[in-house]
């Protein structure tokens, strides 16, 4: 385990890909024998960027860029009309506002299939990581909000009101049903809220990298705000650069805080534009790396954060860390591991992630320490100290 001592970091997730700037929706010619498709999307309450290559001889695009990408669209499009709490259609609204007392509510399996393994999740993390949270996550209100540092007429909720939404949450309330004709059903009590705001774009992300495997695509990336999953090397572009060989991903892992030095030129669509200060760049072949942080959507009021990360022990913001990046081969396992670890901060969250093969992280504390897990690849790019 190593510790690193940085000024002012806090990480989220930057993808290097080649110099040339961001094309439209379509395709962009970046060398004689290869064309680049790209898309955008607004999905899950994210900016959704998907990049594929494709060679013009038709090697590593399968059927052609485009319905690669429209594949993935599709999927994306599917689960976020699955489980997206606040869409009036979404299997995950309906369980959420189904008449208490009534029947249990039938779902679709691919949603029962993701409740379950967040199920399992929650019960591993200790209950750190808990989908039964969404009445609590509504009282703060700040599921919706990118780096407010003021607004004037906020106001906390009341711990009252946060410790009732806690008794009637939690996971282990949640019951799933296989009825007896075959349907699959959700059934949870009233004044309880299902939310898969940490886990469902993790799952889309895997699940449209799967979409575009599955059209011949060898190389890719899908850029889903703090969650990044890279398909095969970056060969495409070593030949283009008359490299030769496959090349790993580079993807960095920024301060949304830039320090004075830093000016505001660039950012990504979850973060105001800040400079690309990096505390580490990690090399990855078919990885996710999907980072956390309390940055991304937060009210500042009388110098405190409130960040929608909520502690379930609590129903407090979490305070044992203030980012954490996984490295994993699935997005599914990196999205939840990220919140959870989060919470548990350094230590419990080592303990954590050990209990994955494959998994690495990166966790910031609130003093500006990183600590790593033994196996984490990374250049580290240090203002300060190393400490043992």
């Amino acid at each position: 385990m190593v510790r690193i001592t940085v000024a002012g970091v806090v990480a989220v997730i930057t993808l290097f890909l080649c110099s040339c700037a961001t094309p439209p929706n379509g395709a962009l010619s970046r060398a004689a024998a290869q064309t680049a498709y790209f898309r955008e999307i607004y999905c899950l309450n994210t900016l959704i960027e998907i990049t594929v290559y494709v060679d013009d001889s038709g090697q590593g695009g399968g059927q052609g860029g485009e319905s690669a990408l429209d594949a993935a669209e599709a999927v994306f499009m599917r689960v976020n009309g699955l489980m997206d709490r606040f869409d009036s259609g979404s299997d995950i609204y309906r369980v959420n506002n189904a008449p208490p007392g009534g029947e249990p509510v039938a779902v679709n399996e691919e949603t029962y299939y993701l409740l379950q393994l967040a199920i399992e999740y929650c019960s591993q993390s200790g209950g750190a990581f808990d989908i039964g949270m969404g009445a609590v996550s509504d009282l703060w209100g700040l599921g919706s909000l990118y780096g407010i540092d003021a607004v004037q007429d906020y106001a906390p909720p009341a711990s009252e009101q946060i410790m009732q939404a806690i008794a009637a949450g939690g996971y282990d309330k949640i019951a799933l049903i296989d009825q007896s004709d075959g349907s699959l059903a959700v059934e949870i009590p009233s004044g309880m809220a299902i939310d898969l705001g940490g886990i469902a774009k993790g799952y889309a992300v895997q699940a449209a990298a799967e979409a575009l495997m599955s059209e011949g695509v060898t190389s890719a990336v899908i850029d889903a705000g703090g969650n990044v999953h890279v398909i095969g090397s970056r060969d495409y572009e070593s030949r283009a650069a008359g490299a030769g060989g496959a090349r790993p991903w580079n993807v960095g892992i920024r301060s949304p805080r830039p320090t004075a030095a830093g000016d505001r030129q660039t950012g990504t669509q979850e973060q105001p534009p800040g400079a690309i200060e990096l505390l580490a760049v990690v090399s990855v072949t078919d990885k996710s790396v999907v980072t956390s942080g309390d940055y991304h959507r937060y009210i500042e009021r009388d110098g405190v954060r409130y960040h929608h990360i909520l502690d379930p022990s609590t129903g407090m913001p979490a305070t044992a860390s203030i980012s954490v990046t996984i490295v994993a081969d699935e997005s599914t396992l990196a999205d939840y591991l990220s919140t959870a670890v989060f919470v548990l901060g350094p230590q419990k969250g080592l303990e954590l992630v050990a209990q994955y093969p494959g998994a690495e992280a990166l966790i910031v504390a609130p003093d500006m320490s990183v600590t790593t897990s033994p196996g984490f690849e990374g250049e580290i790019i240090l203002t300060g100290g190393i400490q043992e």
